[in-house]
């Protein structure tokens, strides 16, 4: 029954509900296998997932996250001066008979650098896995640091934290930190250190 008042007559159908939109799905993420498309996602920044082969890294942008494989391998010399940037996983890979002091991968000017997972593999225990100068907020996570001369050396920095990683095969120091200001060092493994 319908029932009319001042304002008209009442409708006995139920409303319409507005449809619910979809949310578009998100492609998987490409993996990425050459060092030209390496620098193509870099320059875009955002996600990046790195599959088998050997990249150069020179990272100077912000808000980068690569996620890379076993199988990934990051070439000695690498530089990131980039803000907001994680790598998780893949191996930097030293030469043998590398110069004392040369480092497997340089940090300089970044904040808020975080690598988590990555194998660190040095030649002969020569050379520096991690160098690093006015660094901020660096994070060094649940990484394998192995046959270099010095682990992580950072020379002016401020907030750095090393933590759950495993050091062996050291030639010298696993941590030096000169000139930082706050440094965690904990839950970290060492054997075969000089």
């Amino acid at each position: 029954m319908v029932s009319a008042t001042i304002g008209g007559p009442i409708s006995a159908e139920p409303p319409v509900e507005p449809p619910v939109a979809v949310p578009p799905v998100e492609p998987p993420a490409t993996t990425i296998t050459t060092q030209t498309a390496f620098d193509q996602a870099l320059a875009k920044g955002g996600a990046i997932s790195l599959g088998k082969g050997e990249f150069s890294l020179n990272i100077k942008g912000s808000g980068i996250t690569i996620t890379a494989t076993p199988e990934t391998i990051f070439k000695t010399g690498g530089s990131i001066s980039g803000k907001a940037v994680t790598i998780k996983g893949g191996k930097v890979v030293g030469k043998p008979k590398m110069a004392n002091g040369v480092p497997l991968l340089k940090v300089e000017g970044s904040d808020g650098l975080t690598l988590d997972g990555v194998e660190f593999a040095g030649g002969d225990n020569s050379g520096v896995a991690i160098f690093g100068r006015n660094v901020k907020n660096l994070t060094v996570i649940r990484c394998d640091i192995h046959n270099v001369r010095d682990g992580v050396m950072i020379w002016t920095g401020s907030n750095i934290v090393v933590d759950e990683n495993s050091f062996s095969q050291m030639g010298s120091d696993c941590f030096d930190p000169s000139g930082v200001d706050g440094v965690y060092f904990r839950r970290n493994k060492i054997r075969d250190a000089r």
